[in-house]
Order: structure tokens, then sequence, then C-alpha cells
């Protein structure tokens, strides 16, 4: 079969993300004994996730020198009955002074509009009891961006005549740098290359988080992508 193959740089496109907005706030998780709180991301409108975008997501948590706090980023949608959550990913917070830095890439099952950070209760949550009345330990987490990855894909559709999916990509780009295959996240390695080709695998989503970069003449993250189509 022929290919046709093509190049792309990261600098004939001024953004690769499109930010959305939401409104943190706690959210009650309720029981039979006591009522727990967890950090949750309400979205609404153009805002709200689904299945037609992958989404990066950048947070901070507060450590607490006592415990150390293991939780859920989970997708919540209350307006179904059926169906209406999906686990993205179980992630720890060590114990100790500071913040831990948590980046993650995800691509929803299905159309949602919440985001909960569902911490993981211990027997110590039962008795503690907090200055503002809420009971139970609460997570104190910061949200750096939140935002859809665009579809580098739908660009290339634009610029090469019978585009519509990738056979083959070869990425040169600084090491740990963030992209998503197909819903799945993945980073450069130490090589500062990636490559994927295999003859029953197409990629039709394809899209990068580009950060600021002090190594680049204009501030950011430079990458090369080389494809055959």
């Amino acid at each position: 079969m022929a290919y046709s193959i093509g190049q792309f740089r990261r600098s004939q496109l001024d953004s690769y993300t499109t930010d959305l907005s939401f409104t943190q706030s706690l959210l009650v998780d309720e029981n039979d004994i006591i009522n727990f709180y967890n950090p949750c991301l309400y979205l609404s409108g153009s805002n709200v996730v689904s299945s037609l975008y992958s989404y990066y997501l950048k947070f901070e948590v507060t450590q607490s020198e006592t415990w150390a706090q293991d939780f859920t980023v989970t997708l919540i949608n209350r307006e179904l009955t059926e169906d209406n959550t999906q686990e993205v990913k179980i992630l720890s917070v060590p114990k100790g002074v500071g913040t831990t830095t948590f980046e993650l890439i995800f691509h929803p099952n299905s159309t949602y509009n919440e985001i909960v950070f569902d911490l993981s209760r211990i027997v110590a949550d039962f008795y503690q009891e907090n200055d503002d009345g809420t009971e139970g330990r609460v997570m104190n987490v910061t949200v750096d961006a939140f935002a859809i990855v665009d579809n580098l894909v739908t660009t290339l559709s634009t610029l090469y005549d019978d585009l519509t999916e990738l056979k083959k990509i070869g990425i040169q780009g600084p090491p740990g740098m963030m992209f998503v295959v197909d819903g799945e996240e993945m980073r450069i390695g130490r090589t500062g290359i990636y490559e994927l080709y295999n003859d029953d695998i197409t990629i039709s989503y394809l899209g990068f988080v580009v950060k600021d970069s002090t190594f680049t003449q204009d501030g950011k993250d430079f990458f090369i992508l080389d494809f055959k189509y």
C-alpha cells in the first residue's frame, strides 16, 4: 500500500489546547454515619467534558504532616441514573510539608459535568472535626490548568489532501513532553524521540500539551512531527 508523508512543526500553530472554565467547591459525600467532603469541579454548558475530546488537567494538593492522601480523580454526571461515573486515575500524596503537583490527560467515555477528587477514607476520618464544621480530612486542591487537548489530525486534514488519519508518527521533542494518542496519555522519553507504527493501528486523535520553555526563541516547547497517512 502506498503512503503519503508529511511534517509538522510546533511553530505552525499558536495554540494546542483550549482552556475551559469551571466552578470549584466541596461536594458532600453522604452516608449513614458521617458526611465527608471532597473537592469538586462543577462544569456547565460548553465546558462539560465529553467523549469527543481528550482533556488536560494540572493541579496541586497540599500535603498533610500527619497522613498520606490516597484519592481517585472521578468523572460524574448526576443527570444520568446508570453508568454515570468514570474513574480516571488513582493518585497518592505522601505526607509531608508543601504541595504535590499532578498532570494528567484523560478521555471521557461519555458526557460528565463534575470532576471529583475522591479521597479514600481511613479510620481517623470518623473522629476528625474541622473548624469550618466539616468532618474528616478535606483535601486542599488548587487547579492550575484545565483544557481540551486540541486534535492536531483535524488541523492536518486541512493542510494535506485526503488525510483523515495517520498511519505512522515520529515525534522529536523535549523529554517528558505530554501528548495524547487516541485517548491515551503519552510522554516523550529521555531520548527525545517517540515513534509509533503498526499496520493494525491508525491514529485519528493526536494532541500536544505545549508549555513554556527557556530553551526556545519564542519561549514555548518545540516539537517536530513526521508522519505517514
